[in-house]
Formats: structure tokens, sequence, C-alpha cells
């Protein structure tokens, strides 16, 4: 396994759900993320909704573990819909020893997410809590040609699968520093934000960037 690439997808599996007579596709992508300490490098198992209708992920198995800081089991897990179309994280895992290789086989049980169908409720899920957007990473501003002593309030419009639709701060006098902010914050990437439903929708983050 390669450990020296960022971003490098190294298995795409393609799994046939059947629903409503017809076969729709449900597709999982293990993916290398190589931090820059290499403290906290590990593979990211991502999910992408090819059906036609939400679906949630039910039970994670995890078999053949090679380094994982995690044991090999079975979780069940409540998250968030994935919505028709939609890809996002449903688990990270980090390596044991952080100079070798992580492998390990998977496998997914899923349900029709039908509380989120057409923005129909009525699933009973009256304890899950909204939760608004998490960050996937520490946010750092561009050091190169920063301002001083400066506190600058950022605001993140987080669409349902986590992408930023478009970012809002203010006091960055120098247009050409804050197109480098805009532009370095708009490359984040987030958690999505999900109802009480437990369905993805769109979020705000907030946070404060100070300048010293």
């Amino acid at each position: 396994m390669a450990t020296t690439l960022r971003c490098t997808a190294i298995l795409i599996a393609s799994i046939m759900l059947a629903h409503g007579g017809s076969a729709q596709g449900f597709t999982l992508t293990k993916l290398v993320r190589n931090s820059s300490d290499g403290l906290h490098s590990g593979v990211e198992l991502r999910a992408r909704n090819d059906s036609t209708v939400p679906l949630a992920v039910t039970r994670l198995t995890l078999t053949k573990c090679i380094n994982l800081r995690v044991k090999c089991d079975t979780t069940y897990v409540n998250l968030p819909a994935i919505m028709s179309g939609e890809e996002r994280a449903i688990l990270t895992l980090l390596g044991l020893v952080s100079s070798q290789p992580i492998d390990f086989a998977y496998s997914v049980d899923w349900r029709p997410a039908l509380e989120c169908y057409n923005g129909v409720g009525g699933s009973g899920r009256d304890s899950t809590k909204p939760r608004p957007p998490e960050s996937r990473q520490m946010i750092l501003p561009p050091f190169d040609g920063n301002p001083h002593n400066l506190a600058v309030p950022v605001t993140f419009f987080v669409a349902a699968g986590g992408v930023v639709d478009s970012v809002s701060f203010d006091g960055v006098n120098d247009a050409k520093y804050a197109a480098k902010l805009r532009a370095t914050l708009m490359k984040y990437q987030f958690t999505g934000a999900s109802d009480a439903r437990g369905c993805p929708t769109a979020g705000v983050y907030r946070i404060t960037l100070t300048f010293r």
C-alpha cells in the first residue's frame, strides 16, 4: 500500500442493492489519508449512494485487520442517511504503527431511509438531535502575508454533503490577502449537518481566526 500519496483511492467495490424490483448501486471507496506529521494517517471508508432513495448504514463489520488501532468487530451504527447521489465518509481508521501500512476487509448493512424520502418524516426517531456541520480538519489561514493583531469571524455555509458552498468574513482590508483567505477556506471539508430525523441538511459553521 502506498503511504506517501496524500489522497489515493486504493479500492472501489460496487455492491448492488435490490429495491423496488430493480438493482440499485451503492459504492464503497477505501481511501488513504496521510497527515503531514505521519501520526494521524489512516484509511477512510467512503460511501456513495447510487440508488434513487436515501440509504442509512446500520452495521459495519471489519475483518482481516492489519495494523489498526481498533479490533476487528461488528458495530451497529446510527449514521445520518446518505441521499441519492451523495458521497460521504462513514468510517476513518488510524494505524497502530504510523510507519506501517493499514489494511482490512469490510462489509456493511443498510436500509432505505424512507424518513428522508421526498422530505417525508414519520420514522419515530424523535430521540435523534439535529447535528451541525463538523470540520474534518484543523482550519488554518494562509500565513503568507497575513495581517496582525486581528480577530476575523468566519462563517462557512455548508451543503448537505459537507461541501462548502460559500464563506463569509469581515475585517480583512487587504484585498489580495482576503482573496487568498477565501480560496483557502473554500477548500476545507466538513461532515455535513443532519436534521432531527438523521437526514442530511445544509448547515452553518462558525469560527474566529486570530492573527497575532
